[in-house]
């Protein structure tokens, strides 16, 4: 059976979703969900422990362009792998801002950070792209399904986008995931409960039709 690691802030809201999200898929391969702050010592530590127990690994969110979206940087750490700033993914997100009438700001640069040997995934409704990575025997996915709207994405594309991916990877070493967490709090994304609840029933649907 498959081991499945969960990252999530110690908030027990989000950790009951992340073992309600592994129950759909694998609701027997559930063997632990823990937590670790915004530390960027501390989640390297974590994610080198995970690599270690768990088959697939998924972290959701930091990917964005604070001081404390530091899911890129712990995982460079933890594989000991460079960070590199991708040109393509910056002219994007300069593209992105001038559409919307902004200036982007030099912070934002950092979601073109791609980790050494990635596969970007495009994050087509938001900003940060994902990244996916193989470590060995193991898989690393970083990110897919928008969190940031309710609008469902339609099951079609989604399945194209897998089908494209298995050009590249092994089928059997490619995951689906929320490209990050929902929100904990009235402070986050416009997302009713009713929204989040269809946009993972979507994941377990199309996860079982390719993955069964």
């Amino acid at each position: 059976m498959s081991n499945i690691s969960g990252t999530v802030p110690a908030n027990a809201h989000i950790q009951k979703w992340v073992k309600d999200m592994a129950a759909m898929c694998q609701p027997d391969n559930v063997y632990w969900c823990d937590g670790s702050e915004d530390e960027r010592e501390r989640l390297t530590d974590f994610i080198r422990d995970a690599l270690k127990r768990s088959d697939i690994m998924i972290v959701t969110g930091g990917l964005g362009p604070t001081e404390d979206d530091l899911t890129r940087e712990a995982v460079a750490d933890a594989l000991h792998r460079s960070l590199g700033l991708d040109e393509t993914i910056l002219e994007r997100l300069r593209q992105r801002f001038e559409k919307y009438g902004f200036k982007m700001t030099e912070n934002n640069q950092r979601q073109a950070l791609v980790i050494e040997g990635a596969v970007v995934l495009e994050n087509r409704r938001g900003s940060a792209p994902g990244q996916y990575l193989e470590v060995g025997d193991k898989t690393v996915v970083l990110g897919l399904i928008s969190s940031k709207t309710g609008e469902l994405e339609a099951r079609d594309m989604v399945l194209r986008r897998i089908e494209d991916a298995a050009n590249y990877i092994p089928i059997g070493r490619l995951a689906l995931s929320p490209q990050c967490g929902f929100a904990s709090s009235g402070l986050g994304n416009p997302l009713s409960e009713e929204e989040q609840w269809k946009k993972l029933e979507l994941v377990a649907s199309i996860a079982h039709e390719v993955w069964r």
